[in-house]
């Protein structure tokens, strides 16, 4: 391919994948308070600025269940391999309690795990939504993805979902997320 050839292509490419500041999405809706939240969150990720960590955190990260439904050859899976576990409601209704309280502006509920997969999700995302938390967001694989869930998360002012895909074509994905139904399957979901 000529050099020439591959600057037009590439230049396509980019210009139809364009980049968005997530960020500054996020700021032109919520507004000020976001801005706010994120100017502190980066203070607290400072050495310099020890000597400035809040009271209560800025951001609380929640692993609500220790296990997943695919087995990605890229997950660190250890955790996976313990016995089945999820935070109850009980406790999960006392951290939202303490995060009502104290006004946490951000959430965010998975660290490597699905949180779909909690027995109780409906109520776990009315409860979050009643904590009144400024930026609420997930992680998810999408597969238990479907329109209850996205009526939750619109309801509940969930700010944002990230889901996993890690491929392009149906070949690759069954490749790198093995047991999934597959990427068309996903799409599906996410598009509803």
């Amino acid at each position: 391919m000529a050099k020439d050839n591959f600057k037009k292509e590439k230049n396509d490419f980019i210009i139809k994948y364009e980049k968005k500041d997530v960020e500054e999405t996020i700021s032109s809706v919520l507004g000020d308070d976001f801005r706010e939240y994120r100017k502190n969150f980066k203070k607290t990720q400072s050495y310099e600025t020890a000597k400035s960590i809040p009271d209560f955190p800025v951001t609380l990260y929640v692993e609500l269940v220790n296990r997943c439904n695919l087995n990605c050859i890229m997950c660190y899976k250890a955790h996976h391999a313990q016995p089945r576990a999820e935070m109850s409601l009980e406790t999960y209704g006392k951290i939202m309690d303490e995060c009502k309280k104290n006004k946490l502006p951000a959430l965010s509920l998975s660290l490597g795990s699905e949180i779909l997969l909690h027995k109780d999700i409906k109520k776990i995302m009315e409860m979050t939504g009643e904590a009144k938390i400024l930026d609420t967001f997930f992680g998810s694989n999408g597969v238990l993805m479907n329109e209850e869930i996205a009526e939750l998360i619109m309801k509940n002012k969930f700010t944002r979902v990230e889901v996993s895909l890690d491929a392009a074509t149906q070949e690759t994905y069954a490749k790198i997320r093995r047991g999934s139904p597959g990427l068309d399957v996903v799409e599906k979901n996410i598009n509803g």
